[in-house]
């Protein structure tokens, strides 16, 4: 049976996912087109993960080994523009390659509307979401069944705060991280103006009872911890156009929220990554929703 692995608003999502603590990369602070050795000793140049046909066959796998995961990571040699570079072998790189232009992600059509068109995305606004290797990564992987996820997964969820006071433990929605600039969420939680004062979203977070997310390893001996969470400003919301507010059911329930500033990739703070075609999953495909809601016994889960 597969898997898919949805963000809070049950979208349809991929992730690239390891079973234990990374390995560092032989390759490190190349520039782009910079000759390389990649992990299997080939020489190759440092280019961007979708110029790579053998990187992204790789992270296209229905399931991937442990080596896959070393592969991948190994393969990193640098940053463009705070996207991924990949040692990419020569035999499997095609044409010329040369460097591409910066995407600024201030430069997105979402500036000139409050509401967002829910037809076919355009290519342009397709530049401004993560490549995967950028996305979708993820330290450790839940086992279908369990409730509370580990420390270091699933990095691109959110937590939606309405108010003035930074770091308060109460938040009313979720959403998840799709760029270093947008958040996806549901439009129910931010159609009402009045009901919000200052709009704020956390990342990173784990335990919102933690103001230092910690697990104790090695027979209790050493703590492992997470960097703090990260309270982000939202500049703007863009709520689709064809949401109905007092509608039922509810349809078209999504909303954007633009960040007042880009966030750095780290461990505890990533993109998940976003279908690159429509994907309607199957009867027997599993879906996972991860946040800090209902847990099913009656109460909101801290983790």
């Amino acid at each position: 049976m597969k898997s898919l692995i949805v963000a809070v608003v049950a979208i349809c999502v991929s992730s690239v996912v390891a079973g234990g603590f990374r390995k560092a990369s032989r390759n490190s602070g190349m520039s782009y087109n910079a000759t390389c050795i990649n992990p299997k000793r080939d020489a190759g140049r440092c280019i961007l993960v979708q110029e790579c046909p053998l990187v992204l066959a790789t992270i296209r796998k229905e399931t991937l080994a442990n080596s896959d995961i070393n592969f991948l990571y190994q393969s990193e040699c640098g940053k463009l523009n705070r996207k991924s570079l990949v040692c990419c072998p020569n035999h499997s790189i095609g044409g010329g390659t040369a460097a591409p232009t910066p995407d600024e992600e201030t430069s997105s059509s979402f500036d000139t509307t409050n509401r967002v068109d829910g037809g076919v995305a355009s290519l342009e606004k397709w530049k401004l979401l993560p490549t995967p290797g950028d996305c979708g990564v993820q330290p450790s992987y839940q086992q279908f069944g369990e409730n509370v996820t580990k420390l270091d997964e699933q990095p691109w969820t959110a937590l939606v705060h309405f108010g003035n006071q930074p770091y308060e433990t109460t938040f009313e929605c979720g959403g998840a991280l799709i760029s270093s600039r947008y958040v996806l969420t549901a439009a129910h939680c931010v159609a009402d103006r009045a009901k919000w004062s200052n709009l704020t979203i956390r990342l990173g977070e784990w335990d919102t009872e933690a103001t230092v997310d910690c697990i104790a390893v090695q027979d209790f001996n050493e703590f492992y911890c997470a960097d703090p969470a990260i309270d982000v400003p939202v500049e703007k919301v863009f709520i689709h156009e064809q949401y109905a507010r007092h509608q039922r059911p509810q349809i078209n329930d999504i909303a954007l929220l633009r960040l007042a500033q880009p966030v750095e990739t780290t461990s505890w703070v990533r993109p998940v990554c976003l279908p690159e075609r429509p994907v309607l999953p199957g009867s027997d495909e599993v879906l996972i929703l991860a946040g800090w809601g209902n847990n099913g016994c009656g109460y909101n889960s801290r983790l």
